[in-house]
């Protein structure tokens, strides 16, 4: 079941992990969708949105172009909380793919990211409001 998400001008967007849209993503960006989900891959996807925005593109590519969008007409939508909403659902198909045990593993792994990610956020902030 392909991975829901809305992007910032309210279009929804489904993405699929299969092997070939992993064959396309690695012609097309160069990023080898198989093995994205070990922690070091994972931290390099995410910490270059550019990169993460390509692989987004690819995966959706059928779809923005179904509606008459250009690449640049879709990335206009992958801002602020869209971002997220996007990573989400492409962690979600990833874990879709994998064999149980691995996507057990990878929903974990995520889970565990965001929730540090989120802890990391409510410390900058509590530091940035303590500098008053």
């Amino acid at each position: 079941m392909p991975a829901k998400w809305t992007d910032e001008q309210g279009r929804e967007w489904l993405l699929e992990v299969t092997v070939p849209n992993i064959r396309k993503v690695r012609s097309a960006t160069g990023h080898d969708l198989a093995k994205m989900f070990t922690p070091e891959r994972l931290a390099n996807l995410l910490s270059d949105v550019l990169q993460l925005v390509d692989v987004l593109a690819e995966l959706t590519k059928p779809q923005w172009q179904a509606k008459g969008l250009t690449q640049d007409d879709f990335e206009l939508g992958l801002i602020g909380a869209a971002i997220e909403r996007a990573t989400d659902a492409l962690m979600q198909a990833g874990s879709d793919f994998l064999p149980p045990a691995q996507a057990a593993i990878v929903r974990g792994l995520w889970a565990k990211t965001r929730a540090t990610s989120q802890a990391m956020e409510q410390v900058a902030l509590a530091t940035i409001e303590a500098a008053d």
